[in-house]
């Protein structure tokens, strides 16, 4: 389409534009998304929740970088449009995953309440490591994704009480290691400081006595 029309009296060239429709998926995640779906809804008598699952064709306009030549101007204008509606389905998948993962997400605190509650149910006198429990849960937070637990709330935790006797830190680390146990945590990394055995979180080194066995839920 020519953004300035050629003047065929005084022999001036028009400029041409790129200006093709694109398909906007269903629940698009655009900035121009919402504006347009509410006049598509006023304008067919749909419902917004129908509009916003069904897909929506919309006019995208860019300078064409052939502004003379027809023939590159129209190639130019097909590539936008596959390059466009790629990039919408992308960030429509890409959002899809981010709320399966927030919805599937599991709190550090569920995560110690749920420790909390192994300890009572096995028996186990639990009240003498309810302070060490209250201080991780209070530094790493209740609030935060427990999936991300990894080697480094191990390392910050035991920074945390590098002052404390050997003894200390190493039950510091040993709690926290049988909470993600607890979760059924998976750990990939190999590092001095702490290793997998068997699908489960082994205490190495870092200033600590090295256990040589698996950490057990205690």
């Amino acid at each position: 389409m020519y953004k300035s029309e050629p003047d065929y009296v005084t022999g001036r060239r028009g400029r041409l534009d790129l200006y093709p429709w694109i398909e906007h998926p269903a629940f698009c995640r655009c900035e121009i998304c919402p504006t347009n779906r509410r006049k598509e809804a006023a304008r067919c008598g749909k419902t917004l929740e129908e509009v916003w699952a069904a897909p929506l064709r919309l006019r995208l306009r860019r300078d064409s970088p052939y502004p003379t030549n027809r023939k590159l101007s129209a190639a130019a204008a097909l590539n936008l449009k596959a390059e466009e509606e790629k990039r919408l389905a992308e960030a429509v998948a890409k959002a899809e995953v981010e709320e399966r993962a927030r919805q599937n997400a599991v709190s550090f605190g569920i995560v110690v309440d749920a420790y909390r509650a192994h300890r009572r149910k096995e028996g186990k006198d639990w009240s003498r490591a309810e302070s060490r429990i209250a201080n991780i849960e209070a530094f790493i937070s209740r609030e935060r994704d427990s999936a991300a637990g990894d080697i480094v709330w191990y390392r910050r935790l035991l920074d945390e009480v590098e002052l404390l006797k050997p003894e200390t830190r190493r039950h510091y680390a040993s709690t926290l290691i049988a909470m993600l146990n607890r979760k059924n945590q998976r750990v990939t990394l190999r590092v001095e400081n702490l290793r997998v055995s068997g699908g489960r979180f082994v205490l190495g080194t870092l200033g600590l006595p090295v256990e040589q066995r698996v950490i057990q839920s205690a």
